[in-house]
């Protein structure tokens, strides 16, 4: 659930979304575990700029790996209880 977060975090358009900003609500070095796994997964990259990282989705690359997959894990539609 704290990586869906994330990537639901960093995937809001106009958002600038940096290694600081996303996950405020957790500690750092979970945070930044949580980072590290998506990173190598291959998900997202954090790209220097100054002194901070922006991260963002690897979108073509998912895309064209997963079609569909990437869309279908940000909608927010969650079935309704029977």
């Amino acid at each position: 659930p704290a990586r869906l977060a994330i990537v639901r975090q960093i995937a809001v358009p106009g958002v600038v979304s940096t290694c600081q900003s996303v996950g405020s609500d957790m500690p750092k070095s979970t945070r930044s575990h949580h980072l590290k796994v998506l990173r190598e997964a291959g998900i997202t990259l954090a790209e220097p700029r100054g002194r901070e990282r922006v991260l963002t989705l690897r979108r073509e690359d998912l895309e064209a790996r997963w079609p569909g997959l990437l869309s279908a894990v940000l909608e927010e539609r969650m079935a309704a209880p029977a």
